[in-house]
């Protein structure tokens, strides 16, 4: 995010590319976890 900012890109294009980055790896490990947890179940 810092890159982008020092760039000099507008404040909502690093805000939206941030959060959908966090949002991504967010995404990811909780697929994951609830992966495990159905595995667990059977």
């Amino acid at each position: 995010m810092d890159k982008k900012r020092s760039e000099g890109k507008p404040y909502y294009v690093y805000m939206t590319a941030g959060a959908n980055k966090f949002l991504r790896i967010y995404y990811g490990r909780v697929n994951e976890y609830l992966a495990s947890l159905s595995k667990e179940q059977e």
